[in-house]
């Protein structure tokens, strides 16, 4: 079974959903994905301003799920 990555980020200031972000990568196991999904939630935490991340309580989530599970 392989997965993909999406990465969601959330305003909780706005309590709205700001965009999402599915990357194209296949993972061979859920646990590469999930460990892949920490490390590419803090490098995106990184690049936003950090006065945004303040005023707006940025939330950043991620989820692994099958390929095969995904409709096109």
């Amino acid at each position: 079974m392989k997965y993909i990555l999406i990465l969601t980020l959330f305003s909780f200031t706005s309590n709205e959903q700001l965009g999402s972000i599915t990357h194209t990568l296949s993972y061979p196991t859920y646990h590469s994905c999930i460990s892949d999904g920490y490390i590419r939630s803090f490098t995106k935490l990184m690049e936003i301003d950090e006065d945004f991340i303040n005023k707006e309580k940025i939330l950043i989530t991620f989820k692994c799920e099958e390929k095969n599970g995904i409709s096109s």
